[in-house]
């Protein structure tokens, strides 16, 4: 982006934790990148074996927080003259991520590029 023309003042980078817990999109830069969107599909989908049930009070505030990400997401991607980076594993994991009317606004208008997949972290 930098090679294009953008300075980094005018570009910004924040992950989908970060913007789910803030319901709202702060971020006032030209470009905003975001990471790691399908996040919490992705660690359910490979993990390794069953996981016990999350008390209720953990399955609420997950909930929260897909529904913090649903929303501040789409305010990102309805913005006037934003330009946005949204990072995934891939189509179908941002329909569950993001829910399918979500997603399909954003396919309907995304430019999207299949990447190879990063070196997952050494953590086994």
């Amino acid at each position: 982006m930098v090679n294009a023309g953008y300075g980094a003042e005018r570009i910004a980078v924040t992950n989908a934790f970060e913007m789910a817990r803030a319901y709202d999109v702060p971020i006032q830069a030209e470009v905003v990148l975001v990471d790691d969107v399908t996040i919490s599909v992705d660690l359910r989908r490979e993990a390794k074996g069953p996981r016990p049930l999350d008390p209720a009070e953990a399955q609420a505030a997950l909930a929260l927080q897909a529904a913090g990400l649903r929303e501040t997401v789409t305010q990102l991607v309805r913005r006037p003259n934003q330009s946005w980076i949204l990072i995934g594993s891939n189509e179908e994991r941002l329909v569950e991520t993001l829910g399918e009317g979500v997603a399909a606004n954003i396919l309907a208008v995304a430019e999207v590029a299949d990447l190879p997949a990063r070196p997952k972290p050494g953590w086994e």
